[in-house]
């Protein structure tokens, strides 16, 4: 099992995920070359505490993912009105695909549960991305939605799930809240 500690996401965080590679078809999630500038402008973005990003550590505390809450985990043209909060995820490329997702995103549950208790979680995710997709699923989320984003037409599905249950709050968790 893969203990995942959440902190305060540093520059140094931020940097580190602007220069992740996946590989097709995966690489809608690379973050486009842009100026030194435009760089430093996403890393205040989301190392500033109000737009909801934590870094995620392994148990040697080395950095191997960010995750999100609210509004920048939306994607444009889905219809966001039902009251729910939006979680997001990236992992290390070199973390994908080895079995972490479903143990990770029950982490990130617990942890967003531990600050913010709300009422429903939602995720919206590409439809192709049917890895991501059984990843939620196992966590309990329905698609409850499908959309085309607005800028390019890709299709995402949205999924969603009520609050977690006393007996997922029952399983211990390693997820101690550093980032509050």
């Amino acid at each position: 099992m893969l203990s995942v500690h959440f902190v305060l996401i540093r520059p140094e965080h931020a940097r580190d995920l602007l220069t992740w590679r996946y590989p097709p078809p995966y690489d809608i999630y690379n973050e486009a070359d842009v100026s030194i500038q435009e760089r430093e402008n996403i890393v205040h973005f989301i190392c500033d505490p109000i737009n909801g990003y934590s870094a995620m550590l392994d148990a040697a505390g080395q950095f191997i993912g960010a995750c999100s809450h609210g509004f920048d985990a939306q994607v444009e043209g889905g219809n966001y009105r039902e009251e729910a909060l939006d979680v997001g995820l990236g992992l290390k490329p070199d973390h994908t695909g080895r079995g972490y997702g479903t143990e990770i995103v029950r982490q990130i549950l617990l942890y967003n549960h531990q600050k913010l208790q709300p009422k429903r979680f939602r995720a919206t995710i590409a439809a192709f991305n049917r890895r991501s997709q059984r990843v939620f699923e196992k966590n309990g989320f329905q698609r409850t939605q499908t959309f085309q984003r607005s800028s390019d037409g890709l299709e995402f599905h949205v999924y969603t799930r009520g609050p977690l249950t006393t007996q997922e709050l029952a399983v211990r968790s390693d997820t101690e809240d550093s980032a509050s």
